[in-house]
């Protein structure tokens, strides 16, 4: 009976003693989430501040004012756009095709697609002025090869 009474005893001492210490760890982690949450309130204050001054620091008319004082640059505001009346009139010769028109602008891309769609090697010829045309396994490359020239 004593040995019973002293086991209930002795358990009854090392929950309490656990509960407080649990209790006690809890309160302490409370404590730094408020201090971490009131860290994280600071900085956002902080924040703020400094991105209202750089808005301050950025504005056009400032950089504007410091670029003439401290740099050597020249302002071309104003020279750079104008008006569809300033402008040069279109030329209204009709010997003039556009480009889609002219002679031979879709042969070198439609034989690529055409190949590309086969799948088997083609005559690239037209590339580079006929003198080196031959059967290729990369098209890609001769019409670079072909352009380079």
């Amino acid at each position: 009976m004593r040995i019973s009474i002293l086991v209930w005893v002795a358990v009854s001492v090392g929950l309490t003693v656990g509960l407080f210490k649990i209790k006690y760890s809890v309160q302490q982690i409370g404590a730094d989430i408020t201090q971490a949450n009131r860290r994280i309130a600071l900085l956002q204050e902080e924040y703020e501040v400094l991105e209202a001054e750089w808005q301050h620091q950025n504005r056009p008319e400032r950089l504007e004012r410091l670029a003439k004082a401290y740099l050597d640059i020249k302002s071309d505001r104003g020279t750079l756009v104008t008006s569809l009346r300033g402008l040069p009139e279109r030329a209204q010769n009709a010997d003039i095709a556009p480009a889609a028109q002219a002679p031979g602008f879709n042969s070198a891309p439609q034989k690529l697609v055409e190949q590309f769609q086969a799948r088997e090697p083609m005559l690239l010829d037209g590339l580079d002025g006929g003198a080196n045309a031959h059967v290729s396994d990369d098209p890609l490359s001769d019409l670079i090869s072909g352009l380079e020239d």
